[in-house]
């Protein structure tokens, strides 16, 4: 069935997206939720994890539920569910059987590798963000959709998904849109506040301990940070994702790396790159992926241990 026909006959829908919620995951659920609540349809977002405190702007009034709570309300009821910018069923952070017992499901995603798990699926690899992604589709489809405050929704998705604009992946294409999503009334001073100008003081306490922590040799730069780090500057996990910026954004660099110790024995690596170098097939090493510039992985081993051989493989995979 088409994404059109889907959406026509169907009254409720189910939102959710991948674990570790970041600006494009965010983004465009939300930004999906909005539409279809344009249409008159019945929409809930889903997310058994904590979203990040500078995307509040994006999700406030907009009641995420959790797993259990959504399937009160769904008892007894058709839905489709909708997974959006995850390719992989069992990185969707929700319970798998609210996945399951959908009547449709619909995958919209910008990721390699996508399972292609839905009845619809629209995946395009070669596109900055799945935000951009979604706004073409309801452009298409369903242009009475798209308002002021879905606009913000999928300029915000594209603007961190893109690094700014600054990836390969932001082709003109990407910008005419950006413009016009910024037509259509985004917000992009409120967008630019909450996101990069409004840092805790707590976080730059943060950021100075990571940085004490860089070290940088030749092309590549490694920095890390530990749960206590995190514990005692009082930041969530889920709000840490932008501190690889500054591993990457050195001057020779071109491939930076921040160890990130989710929990004792659970390592997640935030994986960023200039030019060629591609990220992604480094991930790959470790069950991960993501894109060329941007990606991400989880080693199950002791922070000692990764921090001990993730450099050295990164050098010879530099050579």
């Amino acid at each position: 069935m088409e994404f059109r026909e889907i959406v026509e006959q169907s009254q409720i829908f189910v939102i959710s997206s991948h674990i570790g919620p970041d600006g494009d995951n965010v983004a465009s659920s939300i930004g999906l939720k909005i539409a279809l609540e344009n249409l008159g349809k019945e929409a809930y977002y889903v997310m058994d994890d904590d979203l990040p405190k500078n995307l509040s702007f994006l999700y406030k009034g907009h009641g995420k539920k959790t797993s259990s709570e959504i399937k009160e309300i769904l008892r007894g009821r058709e839905y489709v569910f909708v997974g959006v910018d995850c390719g992989v069923i069992s990185r969707l952070q929700l319970e798998e059987d609210i996945i399951r017992n959908a009547k449709y499901k619909i995958d919209i995603d910008h990721h390699e590798g996508n399972e292609m798990y839905g009845d619809y699926n629209a995946v395009d690899i070669n596109i900055s963000s799945t935000c951009q992604l979604m706004y073409q589709i309801l452009k298409e489809h369903f242009p009475t959709s798209l308002n002021e405050e879905n606009a913000t929704c999928f300029y915000t998705g594209i603007l961190t998904d893109s690094g700014n604009f600054m990836y390969d992946c932001a082709d003109a294409q990407t910008l005419r849109i950006g413009a016009e999503l910024l037509d259509l009334g985004a917000k992009k001073e409120e967008i630019v506040n909450c996101i990069f100008r409004s840092e805790s003081v707590n976080y730059l306490h943060l950021l100075g301990q990571v940085l004490h922590t860089l070290k940088v040799e030749g092309n590549l730069a490694i920095a890390y940070l530990t749960r206590k780090m995190r514990e005692e500057c009082h930041i969530s996990y889920n709000d840490i994702e932008n501190l690889v910026n500054y591993v990457i954004n050195i001057d020779g660099v071109d491939m930076g790396i921040l160890v990130k110790e989710k929990e004792v024995g659970e390592i997640k690596l935030s994986l960023r790159s200039k030019g060629d170098v591609d990220v992604a097939v480094f991930a790959r090493r470790y069950s991960g992926g993501g894109h060329k510039n941007a990606a991400g992985c989880t080693i199950e081993k002791s922070l000692e241990e990764v921090l001990k051989g993730i450099f050295i493989e990164a050098k010879e995979y530099l050579k």
